[in-house]
């Protein structure tokens, strides 16, 4: 939201919400400015970029990602009890 203002003067909540998402379906910068300008909007490739970038860095990973590690370190966790088990089993 502060980009917003203090490159274009607006300062609106709503709208720094939807560019972020605007970021976040984006594969690069490229892709974003496309994004923003198919919704109505131009800025100039240097600020879009930018924006980019800054989006980027400061927005966490996504909640889908963050699950498939989890799963992963999950199912790295039931293999090494299970492996453990079979261990134990076989040494009585």
């Amino acid at each position: 939201c502060e980009e917003l203002e203090n490159h274009l003067g607006i300062n609106n909540k709503d709208l720094a919400e939807f560019i972020i998402h605007l970021a976040s379906k984006a594969k690069n910068g490229q892709d974003f400015q496309k994004k923003v300008s198919e919704n109505g909007a131009e800025l100039k490739s240097a600020f879009a970029e930018s924006l980019y970038r800054i989006i980027s860095v400061m927005k966490p990973k996504s909640n889908v990602e963050s699950g498939k590690k989890k799963a992963k370190r999950g199912m790295d966790n039931e293999k090494y009890i299970s492996d453990h088990k079979n261990k134990k089993a076989h040494a009585f």
